[in-house]
């Protein structure tokens, strides 16, 4: 019995962190002297979740890409 309680609280305490907070993580600022020259080279990114249009349905979503970045600062006219 106290095997099975055991297990039980276990198994509530990992359900609850795994359950808690809303998911969202904010990185902290990077470190040093970077602007956008400083992204230079061959970068890929992946990115997935759900998108809802209109309702309570939601559809997936997932987008892949790569792009490469020269190092030169965009002027905006």
């Amino acid at each position: 019995m106290k095997r099975l309680l055991l297990m039980l609280a276990v198994a509530g305490a990992l359900w609850s962190a795994a359950c808690s907070g809303n998911g969202i993580v904010n990185p902290p600022p990077p470190v040093g002297k970077y602007s956008k020259a400083s992204l230079n080279g061959q970068y890929a990114f992946v990115t997935n979740g759900e998108s809802f249009t209109g309702g309570l349905s939601a559809t997936p979503l997932a987008r892949t890409g790569s792009f490469t970045a020269d190092g030169i600062t965009p002027k905006f006219l």
